[in-house]
């Protein structure tokens, strides 16, 4: 009696523990390997730099010794360490589940609903590109008072969200889609920003390594994953506790069997 007491709280135990993996795994944001974060977007007119209350205009920026470095999360490895470490930082966040803080509210509420909204179409948010943006005045990195940035992106129309990394928290960024390939949005700062898109649900995750190896006009990348993903790496403990299950049940279908022989 004592056995089958045990044995059916150990079962009861791992079904609700095996049914319950496949929904934790459906949470958080993931990265969609059609970029492969090896973009960075091009700076275009219309782009305008504010240093200490002057503006410089995309068209002043060689007179006014002013240059604006997009810098793509593949690339980090050839930058200066702090925009390395910013971007790698922003990774983190974004690829783990529960680790967004938002600068308010409001900003959460609007990164739930695009979530919602892939959700209800039977998708998924994820990042498609992910770059820093920094300023140089006379060679020499200058945080802005303010930026309007237009920017020629390749997947400009399926852009579903906006994020830029201030400190340590996110924002959601208002942003034109100017239907020609460019997108323009108005900043307080520079810092890392992420764009995000709807993809399948099913939509696999590249690995962490894309900086090295990929070709960047076709985004492929034939090296192993190791990057942490949404659902892919409990496939064994998902396994695991199936036959455990099984092994739960022998324990209890052997000894009736013996006893009936």
């Amino acid at each position: 009696m004592k056995m089958k007491k045990l044995v059916s709280v150990l079962t009861a135990g791992l079904v609700a523990i095996s049914m319950a993996i496949p929904a934790f795994a459906a949470e958080g944001t993931g990265f969609v390997p059609s970029a492969t974060l090896d973009t960075s977007p091009e700076v275009k007119d219309g782009t305008v730099i504010t240093i200490d209350g002057t503006d410089y205009p995309f068209a002043e920026f060689s007179e006014s010794g002013v240059a604006v470095v997009v810098t793509s999360y593949a690339n980090k490895d050839d930058a200066h360490a702090d925009i390395a470490s910013a971007l790698e930082g922003a990774y983190a966040d974004l690829a783990a589940d529960g680790t967004i803080n938002f600068v308010d509210d409001a900003a959460k509420a609007a990164y739930d609903a695009a979530v919602k909204k892939a959700a209800d179409a039977g998708n998924k948010l994820v990042v498609s590109d992910l770059f820093d943006v920094s300023v140089l005045k006379d060679n020499v990195v200058t945080p802005p008072n303010g930026v309007t940035l237009k920017l020629a992106v390749a997947n400009a129309d399926e852009i579903a969200l906006v994020m830029h990394k201030t400190g340590d928290k996110w924002e959601v960024v208002d942003y034109t889609n100017n239907g020609d390939g460019t997108v323009t949005m108005t900043l307080d700062s520079l810092s890392p920003i992420a764009l995000f898109v709807e993809a399948a649900a099913d939509t696999p995750a590249p690995d962490d390594s894309s900086s090295e190896g990929d070709d960047p006009s076709t985004g492929d990348d034939s090296s192993e994953s190791d990057q942490p993903t949404t659902g892919d790496s409990n496939t064994g403990l998902i396994i695991a506790i199936i036959a455990m299950i099984g092994v739960v049940a022998g324990i209890v279908v052997y000894p009736r069997a013996k006893k009936n022989n």
